[in-house]
């Protein structure tokens, strides 16, 4: 790993330039800020604040970039970055992209659309990601405070949403399974030819504008869902959970109990 070190004078910032060995897979923590673009090349570009330069590390590894702070007093490093605001500016290359993982303050921002054959991210923290892909199978993993927006296509997906995420799902898939737990929040947008959904807690699915062929939909807790099936739905809410259904669809099954409700619209 080789890399260039430049002082950019008057702004307190200091810019590195690494040419890398080969990587697929992006796992970053801490005050991360990616841009991620398709070229040929594995380079990486860097804005460090001054002050936090000799405690970044910077490796690839099991065909993974890992970009972090050192462990040697790494609460110092945390406390003068939060404090002062700082965020590290990074500019990726890489010909593909087949997974992300970020923590803490870390975000990542596709800027070019990238085709896998499948795709998986997992968020922890108050993360933030945006993504691109056309892939054949997508896994998403978020959790904590994290926000997730994805788009493309997908034959096949499968998401995890809990605590108090966000994801804003515009993907074209055939089929998705999600999950739905604590406080989060999922806005769907596109279509699916089936779709199972779990609703649980104070969740909520907004998927008024995510026309699916045939669904079956669980809610329970607080939960809420407002979806869109052309075709047959099967449905069961329980506790004070209140489900919408827009499209006029056949139901297969409709289970009610508690304070619970299921409308049509």
């Amino acid at each position: 790993m080789l890399f260039s070190s430049t002082l950019l004078v008057g702004q307190n910032y200091v810019k590195r330039s690494y040419d890398l060995e080969a990587f697929s897979e992006i796992n970053a923590s801490f005050i991360y800020e990616i841009d991620v673009y398709r070229g040929d090349s594995h380079t990486l570009e860097l804005d460090i604040p001054e002050e936090l330069q000799d405690d970044l590390e910077i490796r690839v590894t099991n065909n993974t970039l890992n970009l972090g702070v050192t462990r040697k007093e790494w609460w110092r490093t945390a406390k003068s970055a939060l404090g002062n605001r700082y965020k590290v500016k990074a500019r990726v290359i890489m010909p593909v992209l087949e997974g992300i993982e970020l923590s803490n303050l870390a975000s990542l921002y596709m800027r070019d659309g990238f085709t896998p054959a499948n795709f998986w991210v997992r968020m922890t923290g108050a993360s933030n990601a945006t993504v691109n892909v056309m892939t054949h199978a997508a896994n998403i993993d978020i959790n904590g405070a994290s926000t997730l927006e994805i788009s493309g296509l997908a034959t096949i997906t499968k998401a995890y949403v809990n605590g108090a995420s966000t994801l804003l799902y515009k993907q074209e898939t055939e089929q998705i399974e999600l999950q739905a737990g604590g406080a989060s929040t999922v806005i769907m947008k596109g279509s699916s030819i089936s779709a199972g959904l779990t609703v649980s807690g104070a969740s909520q699915i907004k998927a008024a504008d995510f026309i699916t062929e045939k669904m079956d939909l669980r809610c329970s807790g607080a939960s809420g869902a407002d979806v869109h099936v052309s075709g047959k739905i099967g449905v069961t809410a329980v506790g004070a959970s209140r489900v919408h259904i827009k499209g006029n669809p056949g139901f297969t099954k409709t289970v009610s109990r508690g304070a619970s409700s299921i409308n049509t619209y």
